[in-house]
C-alpha cells in the first residue's frame, strides 16, 4: 500500500496510521523547487526520489486502483507566470511532474475516497484575503476533479 501526504510535518500522520502499515509514504517539500520524498516505515529511511520540476505543490494524493500520485500546484495571483496553479501526475520513480490541468485553483491538499474520487481542498482562499484586514475566511471549498476528461 502507498499513502501520500504532502508535506514532511509526519509525526502526527504517522501516529494515526492503522495496521498493516503502508509500504511506503510519499512526502513533497512545498516550498520553491518542491522535491518528492519516499519514507519506508519498516526501515526508518528517507529517501530523496528527486525535483518535481514544479514550484510549491501543496497536496498529495495516491490513487491507489489507477497507481497514480496527485500533486496540485497552488495558484498564487502574485506570481502567475511561476504559480499558475494546477493538477500534475508525479512519476513516483523519478519524482518528475507532468501536468494534467491547469486550473488556476489554489489548492491546500488532495484525496481520494474509497470509490477512487479525487478532491481537492482551497483553504481560507481569496485573492483578496491577503489584503483584506481582517481577511476573509469563508472561502473554504471542497473540488471534485474530472478525472475522465481533466
Amino acid at each position: 500500500m502507498i499513502v501520500a501526504v504532502r508535506t514532511l510535518a509526519l509525526a502526527s500522520i504517522l501516529t494515526c496510521l492503522s495496521e498493516p502499515l503502508p509500504a511506503a509514504i510519499f512526502a513533497v517539500s512545498s516550498g520553491s523547487a518542491s522535491v518528492l520524498y519516499r519514507i519506508d516505515l519498516e526501515a526508518k529511511t528517507v529517501t530523496t526520489v528527486g525535483p518535481t520540476g514544479v514550484d510549491h505543490l501543496t497536496g498529495l494524493a495516491y490513487h491507489a486502483s489507477r497507481g497514480v500520485l496527485f500533486a496540485h500546484q497552488a495558484y498564487d495571483s502574485f506570481e502567475p507566470q511561476t504559480r499558475p496553479g494546477g493538477l500534475y501526475q508525479v512519476d513516483i520513480a523519478s519524482g518528475q511532474a507532468s501536468l494534467i490541468d491547469q486550473n488556476g485553483l489554489s489548492i491546500s491538499d488532495l484525496a481520494v475516497d474509497p470509490s477512487g474520487q479525487l478532491f481537492g481542498w482551497m483553504e481560507n482562499y481569496n485573492d483578496d484575503a491577503r489584503v483584506n484586514d481582517p481577511p476573509d475566511t469563508t472561502l473554504d471549498q471542497l473540488i471534485l476533479f474530472n478525472l475522465t476528461d481533466g
